[in-house]
């Protein structure tokens, strides 16, 4: 549109300058030809009569070769969005930039370029597997047929890219147990959401003490009834007895039954403490005095523990890493996605 005339220009024949800018003086005006509103009419009859013709149209539009400037290098980029200064963006990208895909097997592992860090890793994980005497070696009996297992491992990042820890875990294949035979019963209770928001209410309202505490190795503290037989892990496979398996005396990660054999133990040790089911949600434990009362909030391996007194709460901690081994996260700060806040000795989440 002309916005002097308040014409509509039309083409049929256009030539784009595609490699010309506006601000070169080489680059010629085209010659566009105005069209009135009858002459427009006429022209369209045209076009109409020359695409129902039996030749076929061909442009006239000049093609001409395409010249890429040699500097111009096209390669396939990951792109990622980061915030701060100059400085700030080239730590980060160099830092996103060394992210790589973790190993899918025990031989990557050992192969890659932090295969330092993954055998320190794996060692840990093996002593910690053995000095809990999760299986014996022995002999396959021969109307048995042993489960596979696997390394599984993970890098932990910090947010900004950085790698934080490196984690190796041994994993049975627990999906081939057979029902019946290697294991009777899965399910393992958890609290309710419903029990841990009503819990926070009565802190914010009581002015409760909150503490976390989260277990470590948890699946590997349930004592296993059933027979289950295991091959031997990838690495340490004993030499000179490479025929024997591993028969499970505690339960491992994997295994269909471990979340149920990990809540039937702390459950035990728990009540014999001295504290009581709850009897809305079986996963949270309370224990009153004339001096102090705690209530014990599990979720899996995450525990809450509320108490009138920080004295409770030292006692509470005390008690359960005799027994099991525990990390001591200090006041709660998030649970299970909820971050917890807290403001003059109430406390918010969201």
């Amino acid at each position: 549109m002309d916005l002097e005339t308040n014409v509509i220009v039309e083409s049929i024949h256009v030539e784009f300058i595609e490699y010309k800018f506006t601000s070169d003086s080489n680059v010629q005006e085209p010659n566009l030809k105005v069209m009135t509103p009858s002459s427009t009419l006429s022209e369209k009859r045209k076009n109409l009569e020359v695409i129902g013709s039996s030749e076929p149209r061909r442009s006239q539009r000049v093609r001409k070769e395409k010249h890429i400037d040699k500097d111009f290098i096209s390669i396939d980029l990951i792109v990622f969005l980061v915030e701060g200064d100059r400085n700030t963006i080239l730590k980060k990208t160099l830092m996103i930039l060394n992210i790589k895909d973790d190993p899918k097997t025990f031989g990557q592992a050992m192969s890659s370029r932090d295969v330092v860090f993954w055998k320190e890793v794996v060692n840990d994980e093996m002593d910690s597997i053995l000095s809990n005497n999760t299986w014996i070696p022995v002999d396959l009996p021969s109307d048995s047929k042993p489960i596979g297992c696997k390394w599984v491992f993970k890098r932990k990042y910090n947010t900004d890219g950085s790698i934080q820890t490196f984690k190796a875990r041994l994993v049975a294949k627990g999906f081939t147990q057979k029902e019946g035979v290697d294991y009777f019963d899965s399910y393992s209770p958890v609290a309710r959401i419903t029990s841990i928001r009503v819990l926070f209410a009565l802190a914010s309202i009581y002015k409760l003490y909150v503490y976390q505490m989260d277990g470590k190795m948890t699946f590997l503290n349930g004592d296993l009834k059933e027979e289950v037989y295991m091959e031997q892990p990838e690495g340490f496979i004993l030499p000179g007895n490479e025929e024997k398996v591993c028969k499970f005396v505690k339960s491992l990660y994997g295994l269909k039954q471990a979340p149920k054999q990990w809540h039937e133990k702390f459950d035990k040790a728990i009540l014999l403490n001295g504290f009581h089911h709850n009897g809305a949600d079986k996963c949270m434990y309370s224990k009153f005095t004339k001096d102090s009362g705690v209530i014990i909030c599990l979720y899996i391996d995450d525990m809450l523990i509320f108490n009138t007194n920080i004295i409770g709460i030292v006692e509470t901690k005390r008690y359960l890493t005799s027994i099991f081994k525990m990390k001591d996260l200090g006041e709660v700060d998030t649970i299970l996605g909820i971050k917890v806040k807290k403001h003059s000795n109430d406390y918010a989440f969201n």
